[in-house]
């Protein structure tokens, strides 16, 4: 299904096999204007303009199906902001289909716990459509974190973990199973207060196991109902499934947001399918050991993911509490072991590689030092793979910034103690590649730099140069995915000056292979997670006011002003084209009228000419577009601001009439 991303912010409202990243570029919000819906043609829908069972106003299409279509609606009499999911009427007819619509808004109307999407309304209209009324979200899907930034920071895959098992809690105790649980039907919602809350979506094959509706599950048994990458065992095998197999969904997604990578590494779904029922993950410390994963949260991991049930974790509340305590206690080099409550065991996964079946009668061949090399010859092959795939570029000549990069960079040998020195590359080895890079010797610079991951894997310094050399490249995604690791390794490299002017470049270049817009849609969530946490500091500051105060993807621009204005560090921001780029952007009326209520509130008189524009001019221009939006709807409120703001309401010019101009020519 393809789903669509709304300004200001990046807004997903989720259907069941969802999975996609779709942008209709800056300029498709779709939103009404007046009394008529002027919506891309790809974006109306079939119900766009309706007014559904008298109470909801649809605006515009967001995604669609294989069961159902969500739309944007409107409450015709509370004006509120809405999703309305709706059966397709191809399916009203398909055994089980109309059963699983009503299940899920049976099970998801047991549940109100913040970590969960509100569902608010179901019914079916006169003419038939079915339709299921639940909160509109704006946020990302974990779907795109973990394409774009993974791996995560143990603490940020832990956070969003914990709060899925805190929602799972909840949901559990309602007598709900959700049972399908993926990175697409978890939601990540910014908060006013700067941090970021999971929303669990998407209902739709839960399982009711309590009170009214129990015992009535839409799968029969044998049957295998879900995504097949984050099945249970149980569920893989079509047995009957508890609260625990929702525990080994979140099991996966931690390995995903961890690793960065699948928790097997097969071609098929059915492949996929035996692999839970047969095959035993490779840990995440011998899978990913230059990311230093500790062996406490490792072990959590691994048990959330034991084939039987009675293996894991018995609650998510007993989830969640393990997974708080494995990013809490420190690691020591003598034992590494998670203290666990004596009603807990913890019996460690064999580390066998994700293609071998675990059998009584068949040893364990494989050692960590094996699995450790298996995994650097697969860096490097991936490594080697996004460089053939890249496109050389010589646009712009890289000037690294040697005092931030190889600083403190002899290399040093094992220490003793629990201050181990991470082994780091010698000076002259990163000199050598920083003048191939800026040379343009890219296939030179690469061919170090495999040699030097292979040598030092935990060295930020050479994921930070492989970030660089992919900028340069222009493959955003590899420049980016290594920028993450880098700062995985060392945060301080967030600093860095080489790392801020290439990020700018994502945030502006216009386009081009694998980069323009969805390359600013990733740098603009890379930025917004990397330096939520902590202070920015001037360079960075000064790097994101000037992107705001040039650029003119208004719901882009507004993510990076929020981050601003987080770190009370908005005081160079021109709110003038801030909010002139969201009055060019936007369509709605309604919505156009919220931001000059903002503007009053601000209190801002530098906002006064910008406000004589929309009270004078009658259209404005979309960027990059030849659609104008009429500002006649906005004409009292405008002027409303102008005096509340101390300001003169402007005299409109008078335009003459094409008969007087005829008239002076007859004279």
């Amino acid at each position: 299904m393809s789903l669509k991303r709304d300004a200001p912010a990046d807004t997903w409202v989720e259907e069941d096999g969802s999975r996609g990243d779709v942008s209709g570029g800056p300029d498709s919000n779709g939103e009404d204007s007046d009394s008529g819906y002027h919506v891309d043609p790809q974006w109306r829908g079939v119900l766009t303009g309706r007014l559904l069972d008298g109470r909801y106003q649809i605006l515009e299409l967001i995604g669609e199906g294989g069961m159902g279509a969500v739309y944007r609606a409107i409450h015709k009499h509370m004006d509120k902001e809405l999703a309305v999911k709706v059966l397709l009427p191809k399916n009203k007819a398909m055994e089980g289909v109309t059963k699983r619509f009503q299940q899920e808004a049976q099970s998801a109307s047991r549940l109100d716990h913040p970590g969960i999407t509100q569902v608010f309304d179901f019914g079916q209209t006169d003419d038939g459509v079915f339709y299921l009324v639940m909160a509109y979200l704006r946020g990302y899907p974990l779907t795109d974190l973990i394409r774009d930034e993974a791996p995560l920071p143990a603490d940020t895959a832990v956070g969003f973990g914990a709060q899925i098992c805190d929602a799972l809690a909840h949901a559990h105790t309602q007598g709900v199973v959700h049972r399908d649980l993926k990175p697409d039907n978890v939601m990540i919602v910014p908060q006013a207060d700067g941090t970021e809350q999971v929303k669990l979506l998407d209902f739709g094959i839960a399982k009711i196991t309590q009170g009214k509706g129990a015992a009535t599950g839409i799968t029969e048994l044998g049957a295998v109902f879900g995504t097949p990458e984050y099945l249970s065992p149980e569920q893989a095998a079509g047995d009957p499934v508890d609260h625990r197999s929702d525990l080994y969904s979140v099991a996966v997604l931690l390995y995903e947001m961890l690793s960065g990578r699948d928790l097997f590494s097969v071609e098929t779904k059915v492949q996929y399918l035996a692999a839970h029922i047969h095959h035993a993950p490779t840990p995440l410390t011998a899978l990913v050991p230059q990311l230093g994963v500790s062996s406490h949260l490792d072990q959590v991991v691994l048990r959330g993911l034991s084939k039987q049930r009675s293996e894991r974790f018995q609650s998510a509340e007993d989830m969640a509490q393990a997974l708080r305590r494995a990013v809490s206690q420190p690691a020591t080099p003598d034992s590494d072991v998670l203290q666990l409550d004596s009603s807990e065991s913890l019996s460690p996964a064999p580390a066998v590689s994700s293609d071998k079946t675990v059998s009584p009668e068949q040893p364990i061949a494989r050692s960590q030092s094996d699995l450790e090399a298996e995994f650097e010859v697969e860096q490097k092959r991936k490594l080697v793979v996004w460089g053939l795939a890249s496109a050389v570029g010589a646009l712009v000549v890289l000037v690294m910034a040697l005092s931030l990069v190889l600083s403190d960079g002899s290399e040093s040998g094992a220490g003793k103690g629990a201050d181990v020195p991470r082994a780091r590359a010698k000076d002259s080895s990163l000199q050598i590649v920083v003048g191939l890079i800026a040379d343009s010797q890219l296939k030179q610079a690469e061919e170090r730099l495999n040699e030097l991951v292979q040598k030092v894997p935990k060295d930020p310094r050479v994921h930070l140069l492989y970030g660089h050399l992919y900028c340069r490249r222009r493959v955003a995604d590899a420049c980016l995915a290594s920028y993450t690791t880098a700062l995985v390794l060392d945060r301080e490299v967030r600093l860095d000056k080489q790392l801020l002017a290439n990020l700018l470049k994502l945030l502006t270049q216009l386009k081009g292979p694998r980069w323009g817009r969805p390359a600013r849609v990733r740098a603009v969530g890379f930025a917004t997670r990397v330096f939520t946490r902590g202070s920015m500091g001037e360079p960075v500051v000064k790097m994101l006011t000037g992107y705001v105060n040039k650029w003119w993807e208004h719901d882009l621009v507004w993510r990076i002003l929020a981050l601003l204005e987080q770190h009370k560090a908005a005081g160079g921001v021109d709110w003038s084209h801030a909010y002139e780029i969201r009055f060019r952007g936007v369509s709605s009326c309604d919505q156009r009228k919220k931001y000059i209520q903002e503007i009053i509130v601000r209190k801002d008189d530098k906002l006064l000419p910008l406000l004589a524009k929309l009270y004078t001019v009658k259209t404005l221009k979309k960027p990059y577009s030849r659609r104008r939006i009429s500002n006649h709807c906005l004409q009292k409120e405008a002027a409303v601001a102008i005096r509340t703001l101390g300001g003169e309401v402007p005299k409109k010019k008078r335009s003459r009439s094409r008969g007087s101009k005829k008239h002076r020519r007859g004279r």
